[in-house]
């Protein structure tokens, strides 16, 4: 018998260790923590663990274009179909939104994020009205932590999260 049979699979995984790219949601924590600091306690960014899949979302699905099932040519399920991810409560997803020291039952939610192992590609939603403003899409599969660095740092800078921070901050006074 082979010494070990799993060699390949952990050749290099110092190295693995090293180089690993943040998880989205330690990003988005990174950058939501900023905000509390800077309004001094009155208005923060939290993320949250979000119960549905960003999929469920529209009655399609917001990534209709991933098919649920295929069948073969006699009508039966293909056994490819059931290897690999197990099931969707294999991904992380996420709510994104703002919300006041006083005002804890308000959130403006303006993003979702959801991803699987490996953490990227990342789906991102964003909220209409940021979208729009930006001229961007409301729908993302982000491929790496620098993409999503950039993006994420483009909805921040929005003037509608300007215009609901100042808000807040009136509010929150």
């Amino acid at each position: 018998m082979e010494s070990n049979v799993w060699k390949k699979a952990i050749d290099g995984i110092e190295e693995v260790e090293n180089i690993k790219e943040k998880l989205p949601s330690e990003i988005v924590k990174e950058y939501c923590d900023q905000l509390e600091d800077v309004t001094d306690g009155r208005v923060m960014a939290k993320i949250g663990q979000y119960s549905h899949s960003i999929k469920d979302m529209t009655k399609e699905g917001v990534f209709s274009i991933f098919p649920n099932s295929k069948t073969y040519v006699t009508g039966e399920e293909n056994p490819q179909d059931y290897l690999g991810i197990v099931d969707e409560e294999s991904r992380f997803t996420y709510e994104i939104y703002i919300t006041g020291s006083k005002t804890k039952n308000y959130k403006y939610r303006f993003c979702f994020i959801e991803f699987g192992i490996p953490a990227y590609p990342t789906d991102v939603i964003i909220d209409s009205d940021i979208a729009d403003e930006l001229q961007i899409s409301t729908t993302y599969n982000i491929k790496n932590s620098d993409e999503f660095k950039n993006i994420f740092v483009k909805i921040l800078n929005s003037n509608k999260i300007t215009e609901v921070i100042k808000s807040l901050m009136a509010v929150n006074s």
